[in-house]
């Protein structure tokens, strides 16, 4: 079976366009989700959910195996997800990592994943260890198939690839890249493809500190940092670089 995405479109489960694995979806569109890291709300110590906090759940799926879904939530509402399509071309499976923004809504009992203006996810909040798979409306899904992600016993980071996009910047030796998808600021690592970057954005940029819009292939990576105090902050890895455009937007 060929398995071919062009644009993911995650609202009620995952429909990726033209694959063979999938299951019905609805599409509920809204703007691009832009948080400042500064004005986040941190989450209440009596919360449902404690993050950072892995979820995982095998969602099942109309004509394959099914779609294995793993879900990070951090303490910044930075969520980041992986789900793999079982067997999705020729027997193997295919795994796609994506970066959104959670937040909790219905005073707790939901929660509200958004990615760009395509991507909604909506769950509800069962226990502190189970999340339910909700539709566009909010409603449970009527199956009787199963749709609940279980917290995992340890934290546990989700490792792959993932396209970025977002203005990139650097200050003295720091880098930042604020992604486009969240509208947040991650620091860059200086590892792997990460000079290409450097040096393409010291040709393009006109004036010191200046933002340009770059594409690149990287990974995500908890690292500590001097200013977290001992806590864990995510950074970009960038693995391959793809191009400066100095008058590029986000969409």
């Amino acid at each position: 079976m060929k398995f071919q995405i062009s644009q993911i479109l995650l609202v009620v489960l995952f429909l990726p366009v033209g694959a063979g694995c999938n299951l019905k979806a609805e599409v509920e569109t809204k703007p691009t989700l832009t948080i400042n890291m500064a004005t986040v709300r941190p989450i209440k110590k009596d919360a449902t959910i404690q993050p950072p906090v892995t979820y995982a759940g095998l969602i099942p799926s109309a004509d394959c195996p099914g779609i294995d879904y793993t879900l990070n939530l951090l303490s910044d509402g930075v969520a980041v997800h992986r789900f793999t399509y079982l067997e999705a071309e020729n027997g193997k499976n295919i795994s796609f990592v994506e970066l959104m923004s959670w937040r909790l809504t219905k005073g707790g009992q939901q929660l509200l994943l958004e990615g760009n203006s395509e991507n909604i996810q909506r769950f509800g909040v069962k226990k502190a260890r189970t999340l339910r798979l909700l539709n566009r409306q909010g409603n449970p899904i009527k199956s009787g198939l199963n749709y609940d992600l279980v917290r995992a016993e340890k934290f546990a980071p989700i490792k792959g690839s993932l396209n970025l996009r977002g203005y990139y910047s650097r200050v003295k030796n720091a880098a930042l890249f604020k992604e486009c998808q969240t509208g947040k600021r991650f620091p860059v690592l200086q590892k792997a493809d990460s000079i290409s970057l450097k040096r393409a954005y010291l040709n393009a940029v006109e004036k010191p500190g200046e933002s340009l819009f770059v594409a690149l292939k990287g990974q995500l990576a908890m690292r500590l940092s001097v200013e977290s105090k001992g806590r864990e902050n995510l950074f970009i890895v960038p693995e391959h670089f793809g191009q400066v455009q100095a008058h590029g937007r986000c969409p």
